[in-house]
């Protein structure tokens, strides 16, 4: 069964789906994630989809694995709806311990 018949909202299902089936919370307009540890979104993804936890996870990891590799090779993945991954660089910047404000 996919996540969208068993949101049942259309659009919203895909946004909410294993997580609103968790926490009850798919019906509220604005979305508020909560932090989401790989493990809970196995469990949740294999609740919604009706998979076993170890195919979800080969799953979740494949696809983890497939966004690393294209970033890693300068690529952007962009997923409409959902984010986009790339990279960037940044401008160094001073350190400091904090116990002693020495520059690190």
């Amino acid at each position: 069964m996919s996540l969208w018949r068993l949101a049942g909202h259309g659009s919203l299902a895909f946004r909410y789906g294993f997580i609103g089936r968790l926490t009850g919370w798919y019906n509220i307009p604005q979305v508020h994630l909560m932090a989401l540890n790989k493990q809970e979104l196995v469990d949740g993804d294999a609740v919604a989809t009706g998979a076993n936890k170890a195919a979800t996870g080969e799953a979740i990891d494949a696809f983890i694995c497939a966004v690393m590799t294209a970033v890693r090779k300068g690529d952007t993945v962009q997923l409409i709806g959902f984010g986009s991954f790339s990279t960037g660089a940044r401008a160094a910047r001073v350190g400091r311990n904090s116990a002693t404000g020495a520059e690190v």
